[in-house]
C-alpha cells in the first residue's frame, strides 16, 4: 500500500502532462516489462518521430551500433536495412537486414520513398551526418535526426523549457553544481552555458579511472572546478564495480570479485560539509537513490535544483521521486526523455 501511496503522490506533483504520460509508460514498463510501453513513451516525447515513421514506407536506419539495434525494438516493421560507414561493417546483417555502405543508401535513394532515421547518441555526430545527406541529395523531409535543429534543440538535464535560468537560476553568480557522473566534463560545459558563466562552484565526480583523467584535461581551464576520482553513496565505503562496463564508458556495483574494478564512494554530505549546492545532476549507473540519500543534509537545508536519471533500475521510477519528495513535498516533478531508445530519461525537482 506504501508504494500505491507514493505513486500517487508523485503523480500529482508531475507538472505537466507530458511528465505524467512519461511516467505512467516508465512505471508499466517497470511492472511488466513489455516493450510497448517504452515505444509509447518515445513516441509521446518525440511526437515528429512518429509522425516521420508514418509518412515513410521504409526505413533506413544510418548507424549500425547499439542505439540502431535498439530500434529494432521500435519500428522493426518499417526497417528495410542499416547503413554504416565502418567498411567492415559492411556485407552483415543486424536481424536479417543488410548493413549498406552511404554509397549504396544514395543508390537507394533514387525514386524510392525511404525514409533515413539517424541513430546515433552523439548530436554533434549526428548533424555531420545529416549534412553530408542533403549534400547526396537527400531532401530534409526524408532525413530524422532529433536534436539538430537549432531553433528547436534541447540539452538533456537544463531542459530550458522546464528550468530557465532566468526563472530559477542564481542571479547573484552563486550557483553551485554537483556533476554527478561527469563522464568527459560536457554536463558542467553544458551548465556554464546555461548560467552564462554566473556560477561560483563546479564539483563534478567521475570515478572510472579511464574518464577521470579525461575530466580532469577537459577542465584544465575552467575556473573554480574540482573533481573527485569517488563514486557517490550513502556512506563512504569501498565498491566494486563491473570491469568491463567501466571499459564501455558506464559501470554498475558488482560482486564478482574477479572481473572488478574498486573505487572509493562518498557522501556528497561529507564533501560539502555543510555548504551549500544550488543544482544537483545524477547520471551514475543505478547508484543515483543512495547517493541522493548520501546529499539528504544539503537537499534539506539548501533545496537545490535536481535533475537526475530515471532509467537505470527498474524501481527508479518511483523510488527516487518519492524519495525526494519525503526530503521536500513542495519540489515540482518534471520528467522528459531524450533518447529513441529506452535509456536517457531524467527527473527534474524544481
Amino acid at each position: 500500500m506504501g508504494e500505491i501511496k507514493n505513486i500517487k503522490e508523485i503523480y500529482g506533483r508531475l507538472g505537466d502532462e507530458l511528465s505524467r504520460k512519461i511516467f505512467e509508460n516508465r512505471l508499466l514498463f517497470s511492472l511488466t516489462g513489455n516493450y510497448e510501453f517504452i515505444c509509447d513513451m518515445i513516441f509521446s516525447a518525440f511526437p515528429k518521430f512518429k509522425n516521420f515513421l508514418h509518412e515513410h514506407d521504409s526505413i533506413i536506419l544510418y548507424g549500425a551500433g547499439a542505439g540502431g539495434r535498439q530500434l529494432l525494438n521500435l519500428c522493426a516493421d518499417k526497417i528495410i536495412a542499416f547503413c554504416d560507414s565502418d567498411e567492415t561493417k559492411h556485407l552483415t546483417c543486424i536481424s536479417g537486414r543488410k548493413i549498406i555502405s552511404p554509397e549504396e543508401l544514395v543508390e537507394k535513394n533514387n525514386g524510392s520513398d525511404i525514409g533515413i532515421v539517424i541513430s546515433i547518441a552523439d548530436d554533434n555526430s549526428k548533424l555531420e551526418v545529416k549534412n553530408k545527406l542533403l549534400k547526396f541529395v537527400f531532401s530534409e523531409n526524408k532525413i530524422f535526426a532529433w536534436n539538430t535543429d537549432p531553433a528547436e534543440k534541447v540539452i538533456e538535464y537544463f531542459d530550458n523549457n522546464i528550468i530557465p535560468f532566468t526563472l530559477y537560476g542564481c542571479q547573484n553568480s552563486e550557483e553551485v553544481f554537483i556533476d554527478a557522473g561527469s563522464f568527459d566534463f560536457a554536463s558542467s560545459f553544458e551548465f556554464i552555458k546555461w548560467c552564462d558563466g554566473n556560477y561560483k562552484k563546479i564539483i563534478a565526480f567521475e570515478p572510472n579511472p579511464k574518464q577521470y583523467p579525461v575530466c580532469v584535461e577537459n577542465a584544465k581551464d575552467i575556473s573554480n572546478a574540482v573533481i573527485y576520482s569517488y563514486g557517490l553513496w550513502n556512506e563512504n565505503i569501498e565498491l566494486s564495480f563491473n570491469n568491463s562496463s567501466f571499459s564501455s564508458g558506464g559501470a554498475c556495483v558488482s560482486g564478482d570479485s574477479e572481473n572488478t574494478v574498486k573505487i572509493k564512494a562518498i557522501k556528497i554530505d561529507d564533501i560539502l560539509k555543510g555548504e551549500k549546492a544550488t543544482f544537483i545532476k545524477m547520471d551514475i549507473e543505478g547508484a543515483e537513490l543512495n547517493a541522493l540519500k548520501g546529499a539528504e543534509q544539503t537537499i534539506l537545508k539548501y533545496r537545490p535544483k535536481l535533475a537526475i536519471c530515471l532509467y537505470h533500475k527498474p524501481d527508479d521510477i518511483w523510488e527516487i521521486p518519492a524519495y525526494i519528495l519525503s526530503l521536500h513535498n513542495n519540489y515540482k516533478l518534471y520528467i522528459r526523455h531524450y533518447s529513441l531508445w529506452h535509456s536517457e530519461t531524467v527527473l527534474y525537482a524544481v
